[in-house]
């Protein structure tokens, strides 16, 4: 992560001082976009899963709910949002999904409705643990 963030430093300094047309020579729109798309289309099995909750072997319609919740934040924060916030929409769209799934698990901790229980928070918590001990 730390040699990630170097490079996307230098790369945001050289860009600042020679500006963006050697960038567009080097990684042309052609280029890009089809890059993108093998991406995306990659990744969509691995979305439907997560979306459906089929990954747990069960079919959830509250998982679909939170996803289209950050879906549709996430497409209002991209075209209405200002300044910083069109920078970042998936971000904003991803903490309104989790918000939404973190609400739905504490109405089902507290009901004690498993159905309503769409986080696992024991998955963070036995990773927390078992950090703790190997350390």
């Amino acid at each position: 992560m730390l040699l990630v963030g170097i490079i996307y430093v230098t790369v945001a300094f050289v860009i600042k001082k020679a500006g963006t047309g050697w960038l567009f020579k080097l990684l042309p729109t052609i280029v890009v976009g089809p890059v993108i798309m093998v991406i995306g289309l990659g990744l969509a099995g691995s979305a439907v899963n997560n979306l459906t909750g089929a990954s747990a072997g069960t079919y959830n319609l509250l998982y679909i709910l939170c996803g289209l919740v950050a879906l549709v934040v996430t497409a209002l924060t991209a075209y209405y949002g200002k300044k910083t916030l069109s920078l970042i929409p998936f971000v904003i769209g991803m903490l309104a999904g989790y918000g939404v799934a973190a609400i739905f698990t504490a109405i089902g901790n507290a009901a004690d409705i498993d159905a309503l229980k769409v986080i696992d928070f024991g998955v963070f918590s036995n990773h927390l643990y078992n950090r703790n001990i190997s350390s």
